[in-house]
């Protein structure tokens, strides 16, 4: 029993650290593991998925900043006038600074830009869509000609423009093409 946490040894309840202590304690629990190993396992955790989430939103602003340039007239890092240039742009996160890499890594292949066909395709895809919407159509009966191809989350995903990979946009495109048949 000496997992176990003594009443001296508790926090102030409603604290972020009161609820770490005990999310560690209750895992730790139903796990097995020792309560010091599963905190390093879960702080790992932790700092990934920051990074990760950290990441992801900027390549977002990124990608928002890129489709109108135009609406944007400062550097959101430095509040600093920027020009036409994407390159200016500056994030800051919270998240830890990624580990370096080892020396004699190979370099990362160019990440491929999506091609201008990829883009109209999913612009039409979507018009369609909005349109099939506008004139009607529900969320229930896109689901259920979809028959689980699609998910819900990832058509709201493409009518509010978030990122979402093609081959959901194929998947829909075939969805919205039977739908349009049977009409």
């Amino acid at each position: 029993m000496t997992d176990i946490i003594k009443e001296t040894d508790l926090p102030e309840l409603g604290t972020p650290e009161a609820a770490v202590q005990t999310c560690v304690n209750l895992i730790s629990r139903a796990t097995g593991q020792p309560e010091d190993r599963l905190a390093y396992w879960l702080d790992l955790y932790y700092q990934v998925r920051s990074a990760y989430e950290a990441d992801e939103h900027n390549r977002q602003l990124l990608e928002q900043w890129r489709t109108a340039p135009n609406t944007y007239q400062t550097s959101p890092g430095t509040g600093k006038p920027i020009d036409s240039v994407h390159e200016d742009i500056i994030f800051t996160t919270d998240a830890p600074a990624p580990p370096a890499e080892p020396e004699g890594s190979p370099p990362e292949p160019p990440t491929p830009k999506p091609s201008v066909a990829n883009a109209a395709f999913k612009r039409e895809t979507r018009e369609r869509l909005l349109q099939l919407r506008a004139d009607g159509l529900t969320m229930a009966s896109l689901l259920e000609q979809a028959h689980g191809t699609v998910k819900e989350g990832q058509i709201r995903d493409i009518i509010d423009a978030h990122t979402v990979p093609l081959a959901v946009y194929r998947k829909l495109a075939k969805v919205l093409d039977k739908i349009q048949t049977e009409t």
